[in-house]
């Protein structure tokens, strides 16, 4: 899958394969923290939480491809998913595996830090309560990824609709 990089933003490069997103991100971001003035490090810190959570997902599946044997070109961002570009697997097996790999990853992330909450509670910072609580629990819904559509890797088919018509 080949994505037009035009509206994309390079922001890093891991284990080989750079990762963008796109400029909704920021713009999203911008009027997140304008709204949040009362406390603009608790919304940043959600921000970096939120995205940093996709980020991990989208890594599980780059971990994955490569395991696999599948070259792995690009990870792309986008407000509310992202999207792991790789060459086409061996088998259907290594599709599983493929799609496997971002909830494995979020779920390796996700366990300690919900561990940490249920024996030590939460901090008196709420920035912190706050990425404890997005790394943690909301990973655990990573295998809503895995619902079934016609494109694979997945964004479930309602979403599919509305970005092939937001970012076409």
């Amino acid at each position: 899958m080949r994505i037009p990089r035009l509206k994309l933003v390079e922001i890093m490069e891991i284990n080989g394969v750079k990762v963008f997103f796109h400029w909704s991100v920021l713009l999203i971001g911008a009027l997140i923290l304008l709204g949040a003035m009362e406390d603009p490090r608790l919304a940043f810190t959600v921000l970096v939480a939120y995205y940093s959570v996709i980020l991990i997902h989208e890594c599980g599946h780059m971990i994955a491809a490569q395991r696999k044997g599948c070259s792995v070109s690009s990870i792309v961002l986008y407000p509310i998913w992202g999207i792991t570009c790789f060459s086409e697997p061996y088998s259907r097996y290594d599709y599983c595996v493929i799609a496997w790999g971002g909830v494995i990853a979020q779920t390796i992330v996700a366990i300690p830090l919900i561990a940490w909450v249920e024996i030590f509670g939460y901090t008196r910072f709420p920035p912190v309560n706050a990425a404890l609580t997005i790394l943690g629990f909301f990973s655990l819904t990573a295998a809503f990824n895995l619902i079934p559509t016609k494109a694979g890797d997945p964004i479930p088919a309602c979403l599919e609709k509305i970005a092939r018509q937001l970012y076409r």
